[in-house]
This record gives C-alpha cells, sequence and structure tokens, in this order.
C-alpha cells in the first residue's frame, strides 16, 4: 500500500516540477522577445540598418540619416534605462539556471519517514520550500518586468528575505509535495503527538498516516498537551488550520482525494485505510467496503478554505449512502 501512495506522490510531484519548469521558459521567451524589442528601439533604424532594409535603391533615392533620426525621434524614447535592461539580462540567465536545475532534479519525490529526528524533519522540509520559493521569486520578478512594473528602490528588500512564508495559495498549491510517510499500527499515541508538533510549525508538510486497521489512533495521556481521547480523526477538531483528508486505498475517488490532499497549500494530514501485508486484494476491498459502510472508517474531507463557518468546511459525499444496496 506504502507504494501505491508513493506512486501517487511522485506523479504529483513529476506534474508540479513540469509546470514550474514550464513557467521558467514562458519568462525566458518572454524577456529575451523584450529585450529584442529594446534592441530594435535603440538600433533599428540606424542608418546602416535602414540601408540594408531599404535595398539598393536606399542610398540614391532617399536621406538615410535624415529619415533615421525622424524615425528614432519616436523610438529611442521606448528604449529600456539601462538599470532595467541590465537586470533583465541578469533574469534570463538566473531563469536559464534555476531551469536546468529543476530539470536535474531527482525524480523521486521529497518523502521522509516519521521515525526521522523531528528537527531533521523541518530542517529538510524549509530547505525544501525555501527552494520552491526561490523558483517563484524569480517567476514574480519575471512578471512585474515584462509588466514594466518593477521598482528597483521598492522590491530589491522586498525580495530580498523572500522564503516560502511569502508565498500565495495559487504558489503553495504549485509546490512539489513534502510527505512524511506514518504508519499507525504501532506506537500510535508517540507519533499522533509528533505529526502534530510537526503540523505546528506552519510549513505546508503533508502526512500520509497509513492505516491498516480502523482502530482509534489515540495519544497517549502521558503528554499533557495532547487529550488522551485525541485521535486522527479529530485532528481538524484541535487543528483548524490544518486540511485533513480520510479515504481508503479501495475508493473510487482515492487517487483525486489523495492529490487534493497533496496540493493543498496547508499543512495536511492524508489518513488512508490500506492493505495488510498479509492480505488478499479482494478480502481487503471487502474489509475496507464494510467499515466504510458502517462508518467505522467514514470518508471525508475537512478544507479550512472551503468556508468561514467550522462545520461547513467538512465534505462527508464521500460515503456511501446507509439506504444503498
Amino acid at each position: 500500500m506504502k507504494e501505491q501512495v508513493l506512486q501517487s506522490i511522485e506523479e504529483v510531484w513529476r506534474r508540479d516540477v513540469v509546470a514550474i519548469e514550464e513557467a521558467f521558459e514562458e519568462s525566458i521567451r518572454d524577456l529575451t522577445a523584450l529585450v529584442r524589442l529594446d534592441e530594435y528601439h535603440r538600433h533599428g533604424h540606424d542608418p546602416e540598418q535602414l540601408e540594408r532594409a531599404l535595398g539598393p535603391l536606399a542610398a540614391t533615392n532617399m536621406d538615410v540619416a535624415s529619415l533615421s533620426r525622424l524615425l528614432d525621434g519616436g523610438t529611442r524614447s521606448r528604449a529600456m534605462p539601462p538599470g532595467r535592461l541590465q537586470r533583465v539580462d541578469a533574469l534570463i540567465g538566473t531563469l536559464g539556471e534555476m531551469k536546468e536545475a529543476w530539470s536535474g532534479r531527482p525524480v523521486d519525490p521529497v518523502s521522509i519517514e516519521i521515525e526521522t529526528d523531528e528537527r531533521e524533519i523541518l530542517k529538510l522540509a524549509e530547505e525544501h520550500f525555501n527552494r520552491c520559493a526561490e523558483a517563484f521569486r524569480a517567476l514574480r520578478i519575471a512578471q512585474l518586468e515584462l509588466r514594466g512594473k518593477y521598482d528597483a528602490e521598492f522590491h530589491d528588500p522586498a525580495f530580498a528575505g523572500f522564503t516560502w512564508r511569502a508565498l500565495g495559495p495559487a504558489e503553495l498549491r504549485s509546490c512539489p509535495p513534502f510527505v512524511v510517510m506514518a504508519s499507525f499500527d504501532g506506537d500510535r499515541g508517540a507519533r499522533l503527538r509528533k505529526v502534530m508538533s510537526l503540523l505546528q510549525s506552519g510549513m505546508p508538510i503533508k502526512v500520509a498516516a497509513l492505516r491498516s486497521s480502523f482502530r482509534d489512533a489515540r495519544a497517549a495521556s502521558i503528554d499533557a498537551g495532547v487529550p488522551s481521547t485525541m485521535t486522527v480523526e479529530t485532528l481538524p477538531l484541535a487543528m483548524r488550520g490544518v486540511y485533513f483528508v480520510q479515504t481508503c486505498a479501495a475508493a473510487p475517488e482515492f487517487q483525486k482525494q489523495l492529490s487534493a490532499g497533496l496540493t493543498a497549500p496547508r499543512p495536511g494530514v492524508i489518513s488512508v485505510l490500506c492493505q495488510r501485508d498479509d492480505e488478499e486484494q479482494a478480502a481487503f476491498r471487502s474489509r475496507a467496503e464494510h467499515a466504510v459502510r458502517a462508518r467505522a472508517f467514514p470518508m471525508f474531507t475537512y478544507d479550512p478554505d472551503r468556508d468561514s463557518r467550522f462545520v461547513l468546511c467538512f465534505d462527508l459525499s464521500s460515503n456511501p449512502s446507509l439506504d444503498a444496496p
């Protein structure tokens, strides 16, 4: 089951990386066109250029020098200031280097086991999202330059300390996911406490909570900060800013729900009922179907961005009707 989840993570990862590469390519293309237009505004009406463009009759039938001065009066004023042209040239080079770096990234998605030291997980997550922030920082600057809106005096300081915390929801959705893999078939209480601690960092870390059983994954009572009755399913009650989806590997919309959880612009938990190691596929599907129908393992999504009212943030539509045959 873990392999199936990792495969879905890889698909989302590849899609996001390709989208970022395409954004780099588009920005480079548009900025290059801007520089070419500027070159035309600067030199397109030089006498030598006009003679080549007008052909052999230009020298005998026209005053090319006068024509050049006349045309220059309306075009040189459109040329970019030297400082902006220098910035754009440098930005094209930076975007090209970033595109190459992203193209050369390993195809393996960034995932890490819950057993890893918490400080190491947070360090790696911070590095991952800040690398994404560098890409979106460059793309934002490119858009400002293309619209002629970049003001060095204002924007240089604003972009100097740009980190993942400055990313907007759409940019966060486009970041390749950073996933912590957590099995809840062992020491559930300790892992639940660790999951909550990771989510409190505010980084859009995603925790894949893999569960082959649908018994409550409760926190131990030794931690005064986590109620002993806290379970995976009740996380939205305690952490209302966290995206939460509970689904089953046998569900028809499993891939769609998993993708939505991985791309949420928030910290998130993806609780998955999965197959036991020694369980046949048919037996698992039967067990999962009964668990979902009996609401022993209810499928639902909690999306804090769905509505300002807490109750309306829940979507229970994935559960089959109790009256269904």
